[in-house]
């Protein structure tokens, strides 16, 4: 899997020449083969997606960050075709009426948690998902619970650091 944020009409291109060409619209995760074939996009809608990881349930997870003047970040359940609001082409404050952030407009999902400022990884590791907080200078947990086809993430703060803490 790779992540994306596609800014301009210029095609993403894999090694078998399948391509992807959006509209500005924000950042996307996108998979392909091992070898680089195959692309394709599974979900967009995201500022900035950064740390997949897989749980051990096989679900797919990424922190997005930095919603500029919009908190909280988001760590998201990301699911095929999934679209989680983000629109670049209405600004970076993330209070445009046509983009959201957690689910509030039809046809977006919302995130399973909000996240600490900065998150920029999620390691799946003894039953629970690891969030990085570099802003707040922490280290979170988050349990993921089903929710209807999602989940939803209840956390706690594992580590908080002082402020030249930057896990």
């Amino acid at each position: 899997l790779v992540t994306g944020v596609q800014t301009c009409a210029l095609p993403i291109l894999a090694a078998d020449g399948s391509s992807w060409a959006g509209e500005a619209e924000g950042g996307s995760v996108f998979s392909c083969s091992p070898t680089g074939t195959g692309l394709s996009r599974v979900a967009t809608g995201f500022w900035n997606p950064f740390g997949l990881a897989f749980d051990p349930a096989g679900r797919l997870f990424t922190v997005d960050n930095d919603p500029d003047a919009r908190p909280p970040c988001r760590l998201i359940d990301v699911v095929a075709t999934g679209d989680y609001g983000y629109r670049f082409r209405y600004g970076r404050s993330g209070r445009h009426p046509l983009q959201c952030w957690d689910g509030e407009l039809s046809g977006t999902l919302p995130m399973a948690a909000g996240t600490g400022e900065a998150p920029c990884n999620v390691v799946p590791f003894d039953g629970g998902l690891w969030v990085t907080s570099w802003g707040h200078n922490r280290l979170e947990v988050f349990t993921p619970v089903p929710h209807g086809a999602s989940c939803r993430a209840t956390s706690r703060i594992v580590v908080q650091g002082d402020h030249e803490f930057r896990p």
